[in-house]
């Protein structure tokens, strides 16, 4: 079973962008990530997290502003460098940790395709 992180969804399927997922590396990357969220950041959470919580199957960016978009960049990208330290990654066969942050890091690929992320949000 696989899930999806839409980036960016458009009638023109060659301006869509999307990811899928086997379904436990995108728990683990939707957990690490929302987990790093903090407290003044909620109506962002609820923003990036609204179809996950509701359905479950998928993150959808599409319609989420720059700041959310980036905040969650940031915090995707935390979660991928911190993976092997967390519970997630503590439980995880060590050989798989790779190919795992690997996923990671394509889904942030692509993120960085998408004319809302901005580099120098990323270090604030």
């Amino acid at each position: 079973m696989a899930s999806t992180i839409i980036i960016r969804n458009s009638n023109d399927e060659q301006d869509s962008l999307a990811w899928g997922l086997q379904t436990d590396i995108y728990q683990c990357i939707v957990d690490e990530t929302r987990a790093l969220f903090k407290s003044n950041e909620l109506s962002h959470v609820e923003d990036v997290f609204k179809q996950y919580d509701e359905v479950g199957e998928w993150i959808s960016l599409n319609e989420i502003d720059t700041i959310g978009f980036n905040l969650f960049y940031k915090y995707c990208n935390q979660a991928m460098e911190n993976f092997p330290n967390t519970e997630s990654g503590k439980q995880c066969m060590q050989e798989y940790i790779p190919a795992i942050q690997a996923q990671f890091a394509e889904v942030l690929r692509l993120m960085r395709e998408d004319e809302r992320y901005q580099e120098e949000l990323q270090a604030a």
